[in-house]
């Protein structure tokens, strides 16, 4: 039987849950949308896969949310990292307010925020699996779009 891992932004074991993430055998599944519709299975020794799709939107929200449960467990950011962070959040939860950063500008940080939390021990090792196709698609997505753009 599939279960989820909460995304939580709560102290270790306790959580506010803003998003899930199936898990089945206890790795947690996530499936990259591709623009084409095809997609391809993000497992790990799994008897039941779950269908899950990782779109850009549900990408961010899960980043937004590890980089809250890094600094929630840990402080893992000093004050100006945790204020650099704060924008890129508002950038992605307020997109129709006065931007102070771009949107790239916003996605780097979160996934460099991402980054600092795993180096800090802030994440599981299912959810470091998780985060690490996330940070994999979010990447990839970012590339193709510079290089569509370049192509112009």
């Amino acid at each position: 039987m599939a279960k989820s891992v909460k995304v939580s932004s709560k102290g270790k074991g306790k959580s506010k849950v803003e998003d899930t993430v199936p898990v089945v055998s206890g790795t947690p599944v996530v499936q990259q949308s591709s623009e084409a519709g095809s997609s391809k299975q993000l497992t790990q020794d799994t008897t039941e896969p779950v269908n899950t799709s990782l779109d850009y939107e549900k990408s961010v929200k899960i980043l937004i949310t590890y980089v809250e449960k890094a600094q929630a467990n840990g402080g893992c950011f000093d004050f100006q990292e945790a204020s650099t962070l704060r924008k890129a959040i508002q950038f992605f939860r307020f997109p129709n307010s006065k931007q102070e950063i771009t949107e790239q500008q916003a996605e780097s940080l979160l996934v460099n925020g991402v980054v600092r939390g795993q180096s800090r021990g802030a994440y599981t090792l299912d959810e470091a699996s998780v985060l690490y196709e996330i940070i994999t698609y979010v990447v990839k997505r970012r590339r193709e779009q510079l290089t569509l753009a370049s192509s112009a």
